[in-house]
């Protein structure tokens, strides 16, 4: 266990601000959407330190922390003093794990101690909310009384220190496992401060009907948000843990409407991104990291701005081709090793650069990386690109490009390869009615069939 000076602190921060002012350049889209950006550790590698600064660095206004971030401090004011130097606030601490449904009052006694000690940490973190997992355990009781009566006990006892819990179905928990269920028990607890975490994967894993859900518009504390590619696993706990990604980089069918259902209960709370995906931590690509995951928050808004509030923050496109600005002869489809030094062509030459600027991306733009044009240099106009990438957190960031911005989705192809759990080796994106189509190649994955 470590602490990092108040001074040290400061000194990180100052350095980081004019080493890299640009990592701020998100603010205006933040101001603009009105959200409220907030993020896991669980995203990041290194020490807490380190995370903090580069969620800071993206403009991320929030933080959930986890047990295993505040064992590694010696003196836990500090983690509060640093996030206040850093303008953010801890939204919560997650999470507490298998609280309602024990058969033995001595066992759930047992927890609630270990609850008390959450408590104090929480004090010392100065926040207010507590997220709390559904049972896992092999044989809870699924009695509606014991379960109600237990997290009515450990509400009161949070009420008595300002707290409130969020309570979050887990997809493959033992008793409560469904958005509904989970929605009956708050319900029934009636309780304050015991309402609701919803998160993405658990609501795609066990497809409910949010919007009839009407306790949401009361209850509704805490928001997580994530994205997951449709894989052949039924190990749900597995795949939560080591394959969820950021919204737009997986197939998730209606992000968009949830957070509608999300806006439409009133709720003015955090947007948490918590992606669990071991390529992303393996990356020690932090600011990399962090600045995706604004980009696909910043999308998800604006997204739903644009087809809810009649705003115009990422107009449809369509890119024709690629053309390289030289001779490449008459074949349609090249193999590249980035996206650079290429003029991209399209008809919505405005609508693109819109896109790109909103995303923050502009500075591919400023250093001539890629170029706007509606006309592709006479000899090479590029149909099909085949771009390798050297591992899935590189494929999962040029995904997230190519949907945010050239507004391009999956599609079917003959080049499209998975392994046996129907991840992505090899996947095409492009458009319906033709024009440019871009085959991401996971490195070194045979593909035989390119010539």
């Amino acid at each position: 266990m470590f602490r990092l000076p108040r001074v040290c602190a400061q000194m990180a921060i100052r350095h980081s601000s004019s080493a890299s002012g640009r990592t701020r350049k998100f603010d205006r889209m933040i101001q603009e959407l009105k959200i409220k950006p907030s993020i896991a550790t669980v995203c990041f590698s290194g020490n807490l330190w380190e995370k903090l600064l580069s969620i800071h660095n993206a403009g991320f206004q929030g933080v959930e922390l986890t047990p295993s971030d505040v064992a590694e401090i010696e003196y836990l004011p500090d983690i509060y003093d640093y996030c206040v130097d850093l303008d953010l606030k801890v939204t919560a601490l997650q999470p507490f794990r298998d609280l309602g449904g024990w058969n033995c009052n001595e066992e759930f006694y047992a927890k609630i101690d270990e609850l008390k000690k959450f408590f104090i940490i929480m004090n010392q973190l100065c926040t207010n909310m507590l997220i709390i997992g559904a049972n896992t355990l092999p044989h809870p009781s699924d009695d509606m009384n014991i379960i109600v009566d237990q997290f009515r006990t450990a509400s009161r006892l949070a009420a008595n220190r300002g707290i409130k819990l969020a309570y979050e179905s887990v997809s493959w928990a033992t008793n409560v496992h469904t958005l509904e269920k989970l929605c009956e028990i708050v319900e029934k607890v009636d309780e304050p401060n015991f309402g609701i975490c919803i998160d993405s994967f658990h609501i795609n894993m066990h497809r409910p009907t949010i919007e009839k859900l009407n306790i949401l518009k009361e209850k509704l504390f805490s928001v997580q948000l994530c994205d997951a590619p449709n894989l052949k696993l039924t190990d749900l706990a597995y795949f939560a843990k080591h394959y969820r990604v950021l919204p737009f980089q997986g197939n998730f069918p209606s992000l968009i409407e949830d957070l509608k259902v999300v806006h439409d209960t009133g709720y003015d709370g955090y947007l948490t991104l918590e992606i669990f995906n071991q390529t992303m931590v393996d990356s020690h690509k932090n600011r990399a990291v962090a600045e995706d995951a604004m980009r696909s928050l910043i999308y998800l808004q604006g997204s739903y701005s644009d087809r809810y509030l009649n705003t115009n923050y990422f107009p449809p496109v369509k890119v024709d081709a690629i053309s390289l600005g030289h001779s490449y002869g008459s074949a349609g489809s090249i193999r590249l090793y980035d996206m650079k030094n290429l003029a991209i062509v399209t008809q919505q030459v405005d609508d693109l650069r819109t896109n790109m600027i909103n995303m923050s991306y502009e500075n591919r733009m400023d250093n001539q990386e890629i170029v706007l044009s509606n006309q592709a240099h006479s000899s090479s106009y590029i149909t099909q690109a085949i771009v390798e990438v050297q591992d899935m957190f590189q494929y999962n960031r040029l995904v997230l490009f190519l949907r945010t911005c050239f507004k391009m989705d999956p599609i079917p192809h003959p080049l499209n390869r998975y392994n046996d759990i129907n991840l992505p080796r090899t996947q095409a994106f492009g458009y319906e009615s033709g024009g440019l189509t871009v085959v991401i190649n996971v490195i070194n994955y045979d593909l035989n069939s390119f010539n």
